[in-house]
């Protein structure tokens, strides 16, 4: 196995996660209204102190609360985890997939599913694609006059068939261009502008109001890379589209909000499984795609974020933040 340099950063990049499980773990409490709907009242009454004492620099002792009222939460949860591990879990999932929370469960699945497959799946193509555009245009053959971004991506494969040798079937752009990597620092560079714009803007407008628009302009941008034929305006509207990306956090909040504190963690848990399914299967039905349907590729993620627009603005009780 060749170790490249590839590997190392992988390697590296993931230190900082390492660093802040291990960091929360030892320093963060966790939420005591959690414990709380866990059935452990001990355990939430010592974070409770540990708040006080951190928030008023007061001894422990000082604090008044000495024990919590049992709401019918308090009790459904702990008679459940008494039952055994299995059945608690089956006791947080069933719930999920059944009324008032059925619908609520399938539009947060179906919205990480849109935005993985769109946004995470076409972000594996992102280096190649920016590789392949950057080659073709210091190229000096002859070009045709409005090349479309799948004109530019297809034509290599072309040259491949052409090849002198007939028996060779692989070809590989071995090449690569510095502007490969200014390109993906400038969308990183918009990716974190989005976010701190959305955290702005969030408490103002509302988080349906955000996930409807995020997503129909992803949506309006597929489409658009279909028949935009100047080069450098495909890779900014392809930009446009995988900023889509800033959605999952929103979604995150949303799914957070519309659930009952024993099944929030469930029902995010389960979303996100249902998108990482659409990020995988996206990046490899993708390329399939985009080898003998480039065309028609885009048309894909653009049904699944205008629907995932639209059926945001039915989701309840997230329109505003209350003030």
């Amino acid at each position: 196995m060749n170790y490249r340099s590839w590997r190392i950063f992988l390697l590296m990049s993931g230190v900082p996660s390492v660093l802040s499980v291990i960091g929360m773990i030892v320093f963060i409490p966790e939420s005591p209204k959690f414990t709380y709907a866990q059935g452990d009242e001990d355990g939430t009454l010592k974070i409770l102190q540990r708040i006080f004492k951190c928030n008023t620099g007061k001894p422990i002792d000082e604090y008044e609360v000495k024990s919590l009222i049992k709401e019918q939460e308090f009790c459904n949860e702990n008679s459940a985890k008494n039952k055994g591990f299995f059945r608690f879990m089956w006791s947080q999932t069933v719930p999920l997939f059944k009324h008032p929370h059925l619908k609520n469960t399938l539009t947060a699945c179906y919205l990480q599913f849109g935005v993985c497959l769109s946004a995470n799946g076409f972000w594996t193509f992102l280096p190649e694609t920016l590789n392949r555009v950057s080659l073709w245009m210091e190229s000096e053959a002859s070009k045709p006059a409005n090349p479309t971004l799948c004109h530019i991506v297809n034509s290599f494969d072309r040259i491949s068939n052409t090849s002198i040798n007939e028996e060779e079937h692989v070809f590989c752009v071995s090449k690569l261009e510095l502007g490969t990597f200014t390109n993906v620092t400038i969308l990183l560079i918009f990716y974190i502008l989005s976010l701190f714009t959305l955290s702005l803007l969030i408490k103002r407008v509302g988080k349906v109001l955000i996930i409807s628009t995020i997503n129909i302009i992803g949506g309006v941008a597929s489409l658009l890379l279909m028949f935009t034929s100047i080069p450098y305006l495909s890779i900014a509207i392809y930009f446009m589209m995988l900023l889509s990306i800033v959605n999952l956090s929103v979604i995150n909040a949303s799914t957070v909000e519309l659930f009952p504190t024993s099944l929030r963690a469930m029902a995010v848990s389960i979303s996100m499984m249902i998108g990482r399914i659409g990020s995988v299967g996206g990046s490899n039905f993708l390329g399939l795609l985009i080898k003998n349907y480039c065309t028609y590729t885009w048309i894909l993620p653009a049904v699944l974020l205008f629907s995932g627009g639209f059926l945001a603005l039915t989701i309840p009780n997230i329109k505003r933040a209350p003030k």
